[in-house]
């Protein structure tokens, strides 16, 4: 079978509407693909935001105790070290008395300086 102008003309335009179907194709493609870059940017930006917030939420709550559990705790560790240091010194007076003159030298250190 020869080729006609016809059958040219038919092969040319199935050829062009291949090409325009698969440019179509490629721009939907790349639509779908900005509009879900889009979309994930969004996502995070809330993510981000929700974060942001959790973090000042927790942190009103911490400040809102903060002290006051610092001072619990420095308090009961403070106790503990008395009760144990009384237990310690009182069992051995040679421990008490050696204790006592390292305590004056230490506190020495920290004692305001004469000009």
């Amino acid at each position: 079978m020869e080729p006609t102008l016809t059958n040219v003309r038919t092969s040319a335009t199935t050829a062009v509407a291949n090409v325009f179907d698969a440019i179509g194709t490629t721009a939907t493609a790349a639509t779908k693909l900005v509009t879900g870059v889009a979309t994930g940017a969004d996502t995070f930006e809330r993510m981000m935001l929700d974060m942001d917030q959790s973090h000042a939420d927790r942190s009103v709550l911490h400040r809102s105790t903060y002290r006051e559990n610092l001072l619990v705790e420095q308090g009961i560790a403070n106790a503990k070290l008395k009760l144990e240091t009384k237990r310690i010194l009182g069992q051995d007076p040679e421990l008490l008395t050696n204790f006592n003159e390292q305590y004056a030298k230490l506190e020495a250190l920290f004692a305001p300086k004469e000009a």
